[in-house]
């Protein structure tokens, strides 16, 4: 039974598998080794250097240093009390911490990484201590205490709470983001909209305005010529229109008079190409004196 840990133990059970770094001052020094379970100090250190027993470099221990000076320490029965604990509850120190952890490690499955720190305390347990007996080595069972047990499950409702409360917050910023991204959706489509009402209220107003365009043009050329001028009549060769009639009319012969009767339809034209020269040149007669109104 070894009431103190070397250094295998002392790396599991006191550093959690992470060593420390080396190499340390005399005053780390001192720290390992007590928590090692020997009774160190620093004047029994230096006595230890000024006997050559150890022999650090520049006060600079390294591993081996502080092992030599562990086993000084262990030759001359120089323990702390939690190492003389050990020995009166006749257990081994690794044995100790062994079971203590294993102890944390159930809890910690049970309750879970957030409620619960990463170094086991012996004070939230029960220990059971079961002696030596006849050949066997002693051994301590731990079991968590009551009061520790409710700490901890009070601990792991508010890690549930705080992480529902996350939960909710982040739903809640989802929830807000998906509503500015509608609205912003909604002010896209209502701005494509209203320039698509725009388009086709230009569209709708430019067809009015060519089918306005396009019914004032039919009116314009549906309306009556423009009545000709004095100066348009005066170019009218009306003498030559009345001779041209005349020698018209004076190529009937007696036998087409008699072939057609009298007052036949070529006698009738003559007659009214007659009327019309002679209505013409009174027209004209008018509007040189200037009696000539039109209605």
């Amino acid at each position: 039974m070894a009431i103190t840990l070397n250094r295998e133990a002392y790396n599991e059970f006191r550093c959690f598998g992470m060593p420390d770094d080396y190499p340390k001052d005399i005053r780390d020094a001192v720290s390992e080794l007590r928590r090692r379970g020997y009774g160190a100090s620093l004047a029994l250190l230096q006595y230890l250097v000024e006997e050559r027993l150890v022999t650090p470099r520049d006060d600079r221990w390294t591993e081996a240093d502080i092992d030599d000076a562990a086993r000084e320490l262990d030759e001359r029965e120089a323990y702390t009390s939690e190492a003389m604990y050990f020995l009166h509850l006749g257990v081994d120190a690794a044995g100790y911490f062994r079971a203590l952890h294993e102890a944390w490690d159930r809890v910690r499955d049970e309750f879970g990484d957030a409620a619960t720190p990463v170094n086991p305390n012996s004070d939230c347990f029960i220990m059971t201590v079961h002696p030596p007996r006849f050949s066997r080595d002693g051994y301590v069972e731990f079991t968590l205490c009551d009061d520790a047990r409710r700490d901890l499950e009070a601990e792991r409702q508010k890690a549930v709470d705080e992480e529902e409360r996350g939960t909710l917050s982040e739903l809640d910023r989802e929830k807000d983001a998906r509503h500015v991204a509608r609205s912003k959706q909604y002010d896209e489509d209502l701005k494509a909209s209203e320039d698509a009402v725009a388009e086709a209220r230009k569209e709708w107003q430019e067809a009015l305005d060519e089918a306005a365009r396009k019914r004032a043009a039919i009116a314009d050329e549906a309306k009556p010529g423009r009545v000709k001028g004095i100066g348009d009549l005066e170019g009218l060769d009306l003498e030559g229109m009345a001779d041209r009639k005349l020698s018209v009319q004076g190529t009937f012969n007696a036998m087409a008079v008699r072939g057609f009767g009298g007052g036949g339809p070529m006698e009738r034209v003559a007659k009214a190409s007659e009327d019309t020269a002679k209505n013409t040149k009174d027209l004209l007669r008018e509007a040189k004196q200037g009696g000539l109104v039109f209605a």
